[in-house]
């Protein structure tokens, strides 16, 4: 059913025959029907936020497509899928001490999860080791993920920097020297063709942005006076000229 339409722009049989499957799926199941008989849209439109009409959903799916990423249909009565088992040392969280067992961009990882992570993961007992075991829902998915992408060498052989901690260095870089999209983004493929082939560098500022988005982090650029005398924040947002010493805000040019 992935391909929704053919080479002259049609809307193919097979995708036609899967949108009927999908529907009949979701009426299946009363827990994800509203008691009118209907259900939620995924098309790219209304993102599963919306509930319609089976007809009027085949309609948005044909016209529209399906919204990104959905390969699940979670919203939709089907499981999630089991993914690999990984384990966290619950000692962890019972510690306010160092953690040796993780570098700083693991500790990371961890301290942005917090301690709720353990409400999405289910305890399992070991004779040799208290561990706790992933329980495969949507937070505990994006938390392994970010984890393993602090784990994860650039490329097979590296050892100083991670696909994390290249992220955030980079980024941190186009914060520091105010540095365009596309100037970053020409800079990220350039080092990525310096790498060895295979590389997990990001290739623009869209990857970088999606492995450290679930991190919680964010920047904002805030205008200083040329003397320092203040901040041009919050209450003072707007102010055109300094409280303190009068000085323009901004540099004045006149065009020839």
């Amino acid at each position: 059913m992935d391909n929704r339409v053919d080479c002259h722009r049609s809307i193919t049989e097979e995708f036609i025959v899967g949108i009927s499957e999908f529907v009949n799926l979701a009426l299946e199941h009363d827990e994800h029907d509203i008691g009118q008989g209907n259900i939620r849209c995924p098309c790219k439109k209304c993102q599963c936020r919306r509930y319609e009409t089976p007809d009027l959903v085949k309609v948005h799916l044909c016209k529209k497509g399906f919204m990104g990423n959905y390969y699940h249909w979670t919203n939709h009565g089907e499981p999630i899928p089991p993914i690999p088992p990984m384990v966290v040392d619950q000692s962890y969280y019972a510690s306010n001490g160092p953690r040796e067992m993780f570098d700083n961009y693991q500790q990371l990882v961890m301290d942005a999860a917090g301690p709720e992570i353990g409400t999405h993961l289910e305890q399992h007992d070991d004779d040799n080791n208290n561990i706790m075991m992933e329980d495969p829902n949507v937070e505990a998915q994006q938390f392994f993920q970010m984890l393993k992408d602090a784990q994860s060498p650039l490329w097979d052989g590296c050892d100083k920097y991670f696909v994390l901690s290249a992220s955030l260095r980079a980024l941190s870089l186009k914060t520091d020297y105010d540095l365009s999209e596309g100037c970053f983004n020409e800079w990220m493929q350039f080092m990525g063709d310096t790498m060895p082939d295979g590389n997990c560098l990001p290739k623009n500022i869209y990857q970088a942005k999606k492995t450290v988005a679930e991190l919680g982090l964010s920047s904002m650029k805030i205008d200083c006076c040329p003397s320092g005398c203040m901040l041009y924040y919050k209450e003072n947002e707007m102010l055109q000229n300094c409280k303190v010493c009068q000085r323009q805000r901004y540099k004045r040019f006149t065009r020839i």
